[in-house]
């Protein structure tokens, strides 16, 4: 796991905080993850293409840690029908894919099958523009909100 650690005083900016803050923060995450996000689509390897249309990206905030994480992968929600089921008790039946329930094997394998480590390269490419994107778009919406007052 790849991360970055950027902190924020926001200690003297009063009427900032709160929605106005953590909207700027959204903001950001959205907008730095873009170019991650490209580059793990670029770097996925596709057999028949549903893992790299999987990837979305997700901005979480902690309220326990005070903590915002950007994450880019294959989203939970995506599934994608692939051919019928050939024998068992569901037989005749529509396959399902769904690229998140397999993408760790993929991306680290196991025992009988190599990882390919598509998501630390796209990562680790990426992780100073990332940084220092987030960083200005995150200034110059606090700027743009302290010039509404």
């Amino acid at each position: 796991m790849i991360q970055t650690r950027i902190e924020l005083d926001l200690s003297k900016l009063d009427y900032v905080r709160g929605s106005g803050a953590n909207k700027a923060i959204r903001m950001g995450f959205n907008k730095a993850m873009v170019p991650v996000k490209e580059a793990v689509i670029k770097t996925a390897p596709a057999d028949k293409g549903s893992l790299k249309k999987s990837i979305k990206i997700k901005v979480k905030y902690y309220k326990s840690s005070k903590t915002w994480a950007g994450i880019a992968g294959p989203s939970a929600k995506f599934k994608r029908s692939g051919g019928k089921i050939k024998r068992g008790k569901n037989k005749g039946q529509k396959r399902t894919i769904r690229p998140a329930r397999y993408a760790h094997v993929v991306n680290w394998g196991s025992r009988k099958m190599k990882g390919r480590k598509f998501l630390e390269a796209s990562m680790s490419s990426t992780k100073a523009k990332f940084a220092n994107d987030l960083a200005e778009f995150i200034k110059d919406k606090l700027a743009e909100q302290l010039n509404k007052k």
